[in-house]
């Protein structure tokens, strides 16, 4: 990449809309759609980047079907997530001996999680959305703290559909209100938004 180039406004503005035009081009195929289901799917059961890391910039490149990433996020998040509460509830020891084995899993995320589940039972998966703890976490220590599965798995699709639907719609205003500067500078907001998230993640991992 040319640094030079896109040190002068005109040529980064160029470059940023180019870049915007294809990945709005991309979110609007069937296969970020895949993508995002696949994400959230995973994210539920092992991956440790959030679904609303790719949920955001998918969102804001389907202006006029921001609808169809978020319901991909959200169905793929819900077939995860009711897996994982079953195979807790089903399997309560080695849900725990899992837990224990996962990367990326500090132990104040074990404690928060256990505490959320035994002070509320199911209704913690309202407050996991916002905690800054994986939903896997909270999942697999379910099932041996003895939460009811059959009120987790539909209060765990509410609430985290419900984060993603804020996230998605916040997302929306802001690119309804400020289109063009987010077609014109990008590049710049990628890159900012990329590094944000890599912050949040590693001081979530601390």
């Amino acid at each position: 990449m040319n640094l030079e180039g896109l040190a002068q406004p005109q040529a980064l503005r160029e470059r940023s809309r180019a870049l915007f035009d294809r990945w709005e081009a991309f979110a609007a195929t069937p296969a970020a759609s895949r993508l995002m289901f696949l994400w959230a799917f995973a994210e539920s059961i092992f991956w440790p980047v959030s679904a609303n890391f790719l949920l955001a910039p998918l969102v804001m490149g389907s202006r006029s079907r921001f609808y169809v990433p978020l319901i991909a996020s959200i169905l793929g998040s819900a077939f995860g997530g009711s897996l994982v509460l079953l195979f807790s509830w089903l399997s309560p020891q080695q849900a725990i001996d899992l837990v224990t084995v996962l990367p990326f899993v500090p132990d104040r995320h074990l404690q928060v999680a256990e505490l959320g589940l035994m002070a509320s039972g199911s209704n913690a998966f309202f407050i996991q959305p916002w905690s800054g703890v994986p939903f896997r976490i909270w999942a697999l220590l379910s099932g041996p703290v003895g939460v009811n599965v059959w009120l987790a798995i539909p209060v765990s699709i509410l609430g985290r559909s419900f984060r993603m639907c804020v996230d998605a719609i916040a997302c929306r205003i802001v690119v309804a209100a400020y289109p063009a500067f987010v077609r014109d500078y990008s590049i710049i907001l990628a890159g900012a938004y990329a590094l944000w998230c890599l912050i949040l993640l590693f001081s979530f991992l601390r």
